[in-house]
């Protein structure tokens, strides 16, 4: 495997060399085994650009927040890393549960 790829919806994908690109909807997080590539420094929130003319690494642009990411369970990209996601509402228990009364079976007789 030469490229390692990730979609905004945390799906992944994997091309062998040769296989050619990953496709318009998926970012490369790793490229290795390529001879004509540069190295670049990247984790799963943070996307590198090719190679500049020179061979050097671009800036890398962080993920949106809330972006999935992998390297944590349930992961999400805040500020560039990938934390654990945090829940908007705090839990609460339950109390106990009510009893509950049934009404009275009344059979009324067959005429």
């Amino acid at each position: 495997v030469v490229l390692y790829g990730c979609n905004r919806f945390g799906g992944c994908s994997y091309k062998k060399e040769g296989e050619g690109s990953l496709g318009s909807d998926f970012c490369v997080y790793k490229e290795v085994g390529t001879g004509d590539s540069c190295t670049c420094e990247t984790d799963e929130c943070k996307v590198v650009g090719p190679c500049n003319d020179i061979g050097e690494c671009p800036e890398a642009v962080q993920q949106p927040d809330g972006t999935p990411c992998h390297s944590i369970p349930w992961g999400i990209c805040k500020n560039g890393q990938c934390t654990e996601p945090s829940t908007s509402a705090p839990v609460t228990s339950t109390s106990s549960p009510v009893a509950s009364t049934t009404a009275p079976v009344v059979s009324t007789p067959a005429p």
